[in-house]
């Protein structure tokens, strides 16, 4: 994943971020292949992506807009 934008916040420690360069990716690919780090990255990923919702982004949605409507 790229380290630019709001990427590395939206996949946390559920992916590699890194540099959007030839030598950074080919880096971050060869981490990726790595047993020990290919695992924790299959653990996390579905783990993360547990923590969103369309639930929570509505209730968080309306926050912002009370939050502003004063």
């Amino acid at each position: 994943m790229s380290d630019r934008g709001a990427l590395p916040e939206v996949v946390g420690d559920a992916a590699l971020v890194t540099a959007p360069h030839p030598a950074a990716l080919a880096e971050a690919l060869r981490a990726a292949l790595e047993p020990a780090t290919a695992d924790r990255l299959r653990a996390a990923g579905p783990a993360r992506a547990a923590t969103f919702s369309a639930e929570r982004m509505g209730r968080e949605a309306w926050a912002v807009l009370r939050e502003v409507a004063g």
